[in-house]
């Protein structure tokens, strides 16, 4: 059997071909740009999420430790602030058990670290906690401000602002910093 040849049957051209290449790289490149946009913006979110939850977690701690404050002590005072460091006073395995909470600014050395983008005269703080005598830990990182407001000597308002460890180029504000501040009112069960 002979093949038969089809008159009609044609392929395409170089040009034909040239340009699908083209539109499909155009269309290609289009698709990346589209993902690579989301994927920031997924990290971005990711960032202020990790920002927020951070810093209610920190100042949740805190209170909750500000509400045992004066617990099975009779006279002492149940906290202590000084400046941006604040003394809490309870007794659970001591006859006073006490749980302090300071800044400490970042040294040179760890602000080009641990800060990306740092921009000079912008001032970050590490949050220590010590228990006892126990050594001090970094309880918290990128703090920027910490505020204890006594309201009355029952309630006691903290307000913690963390920032960002890194620039968000998408972020025009306080330098390309993300920050977040929230605010934490705190009822002493055992002040007098």
């Amino acid at each position: 059997m002979a093949a038969t040849r089809t008159l009609n049957q044609r392929g395409f051209t170089l040009l034909e071909v040239l340009v699908a290449l083209t539109i499909m790289a155009f269309v290609t490149l289009a698709s990346f740009e589209f993902y690579q946009a989301a994927h920031q913006q997924v990290l971005a979110q990711q960032d202020i999420s990790d920002l927020q939850l951070s810093n209610r977690n920190c100042l949740e701690e805190i209170a909750t430790n500000l509400r045992k404050g004066g617990y099975l002590l009779d006279g002492q005072p149940p906290y202590l602030i000084s400046g941006d460091s604040l003394y809490v006073f309870f007794s659970e395995t001591k006859p006073v058990d006490t749980v302090l909470y300071y800044l400490e600014e970042l040294t040179d050395a760890e602000y080009s670290t641990l800060i990306t983008g740092h921009v000079s005269g912008m001032t970050v703080y590490k949050l220590y906690k010590r228990v006892n005598s126990d050594d001090a830990v970094v309880f918290a990182d990128d703090i920027t401000m910490l505020r204890y407001t006594v309201i009355n000597p029952q309630l006691i308002a903290i307000t913690l602002q963390t920032q960002a460890a890194a620039v968000d180029p998408t972020f025009t504000g306080n330098n390309g910093f993300r920050n977040f501040i929230n605010t934490e009112r705190v009822v002493l069960r055992n002040a007098s």
